[in-house]
């Protein structure tokens, strides 16, 4: 719901401040893997936002969580930024967390 060609348009991309990963099971080369990913954390604008990708083996058990840190930025002003309209309709419809949490506006 956010193609690469409209954010180019904007001149709006992701940037990444923190990324943490856990490794928990191993993965083999060529092993079949599930990834879900959901919103942990967000502005109620949208600019600054937590995502957590979960990665599973054949069996379902986790093998790794990645946690990213990041917002909006501005290509040209290089300033984060608040997405448009249109990305918020689609970014308030991602899956969220259990433990879900919209961030502090002042921070």
């Amino acid at each position: 719901g956010l193609p690469i060609e409209k954010l180019m348009a904007l001149r709006l991309g992701p940037v990444l401040f923190r990324e943490e990963t856990r490794y928990s099971r191993e993965l083999g080369l060529n092993e079949a893997f599930t990834v879900d990913c959901v919103i942990q954390a967000m502005r109620r604008n949208g600019k600054i936002w937590v995502m957590q990708h979960r990665f599973y083996n054949a069996q379902q058990e986790l093998s790794a969580q990645i946690i990213v840190e990041g917002a909006w930025m501005d290509l040209d002003r290089r300033k984060v930024a608040t997405p448009p309209e249109e990305f918020m309709d689609v970014i308030t419809t991602f899956p969220r967390a259990e433990d879900f949490e919209w961030l502090n506006d002042k921070k």
